[in-house]
């Protein structure tokens, strides 16, 4: 089975190069609080590897919360952020998480079976916009290749 993702945009502007030279100030600094969340994020995507290696989904998504607290320790979060986020595991997402470096913009939420269609409409209502994808794998035949995870 394919995993199942939904896109979601807030529709916020973003200040991508005011973001991007705080955080390049902050860490030529050594700025602790910002070392510490980039430390912290580096375990969570090691987290979020070893349990898709796993087929361990409700520990993708518990990763992908504490990604979530950390970017907010750094006020990469935006109310918009969490709207799309809280409504989307709300309606049924392992876990939901902004895409980049945050301040508006875009998140992905990974869905449980049967609940794409469900997020997709939860992130419309709080006022995103929406995007169904199914992430596949292929063999080198152009086949679909058989690794369904077990959630």
């Amino acid at each position: 089975l394919p995993l199942g993702i939904v896109v979601g945009d807030t529709l916020e502007p973003r200040p991508l190069h005011k973001l991007l030279t705080y955080f390049r100030e902050k860490l030529a600094e050594h700025d602790p609080i910002v070392e510490d969340v980039y430390d912290r994020i580096a375990d969570c995507v090691e987290a979020v590897r070893t349990a898709f290696e796993r087929g361990d989904l409700e520990a993708v998504g518990d990763s992908m919360r504490g990604q979530m607290a950390q970017e907010r320790r750094v006020g990469c979060i935006t109310v918009g952020l969490e709207k799309l986020c809280n409504a989307a595991e709300a309606a049924g997402a392992y876990g939901a998480k902004l895409t980049g470096v945050g301040g508006g913009g875009c998140m992905v939420a990974l869905c449980r079976p049967g609940k794409q269609q469900a997020v997709h409409d939860a992130i419309i209502a709080v006022g995103g916009k929406a995007w169904i994808v199914d992430v596949v794998s292929y063999n080198p035949d152009g086949s679909i290749r058989d690794r369904t995870l077990q959630p």
